[in-house]
């Protein structure tokens, strides 16, 4: 059987091995130094982006221990679940305008008009930055878009919505929350397709019920 043959990871000289077919460097004793020392020298680096990593995730919890319970769930938790929004309707123009852009998850019902519906996915949907922010959202454009797409029957249940008594969710239960909403945005990220606006209701209220923050009537249509 013919001899194995490798390439010296230093000199890049052919060798044959002698030990083992695993052996990165030919018997040349400067080749094995310099070899450990490039092992050595990564795993100083390796430490280092450890470190940093670990300050980093330091300074977020240190961060988030300080955060108020509503700006938790305006920084942190409100991205999520406007991105969830988002990939639901995946695909689709804005909500008001049917025009097609950077996107945003725009409400319906406005946070500063009610905080206790704000996560509620039934009242965000896919809107151009430029309706939901220069334009103050839009928002009879954005009703009239919402009852061609899905309907008389939606528009209402969107408009009750407001019914819900309000609810004070503590940071430590909007931590378990966005917890879970990660896994949720990972999965649609994964799965990105273009939904009929049937699915779209539907998947709402699966993942409305998934994230367990509201009554029922107010979270599945």
């Amino acid at each position: 059987m013919k001899p194995i043959t490798k390439k010296c990871k230093i000199c890049k000289e052919k060798f044959t091995p002698k030990r083992s077919t695993l052996e990165p460097t030919c018997d040349e004793y400067s080749c094995k130094v310099a070899y450990a020392m490039v092992i050595v020298e990564k795993q100083k680096a390796n430490r280092v982006k450890e470190q940093k990593r670990a300050s980093v995730e330091q300074k977020k919890k240190m961060t988030v221990d300080i955060m108020s319970d509503d700006k938790y769930r305006s920084s942190v938790l409100q991205p999520v679940i406007n991105e969830i929004a988002r990939l639901i309707d995946f695909g689709q123009p804005c909500i008001a305008t049917e025009n097609y852009g950077k996107e945003n998850g725009g409400h319906y019902i406005s946070v500063g008009a009610n905080r206790t519906i704000c996560i509620n996915l039934h009242n965000i949907h896919i809107q151009s930055f430029e309706s939901n922010h220069w334009k103050s959202g839009d928002t009879l454009k954005y009703q009239g878009g919402i009852r061609k797409v899905y309907g008389e029957d939606y528009l209402a249940f969107m408009d009750g919505l407001q019914k819900h008594p309000p609810i004070q969710l503590r940071k430590k239960e909007m931590i378990e929350i966005y917890e879970n909403a990660c896994k949720i945005r990972l999965k649609l990220r994964k799965n990105q397709e273009i939904r009929t606006p049937k699915q779209r209701i539907e998947l709402r209220n699966q993942i409305n019920l998934e994230l367990g923050i509201y009554e029922e009537e107010y979270c599945v249509f």
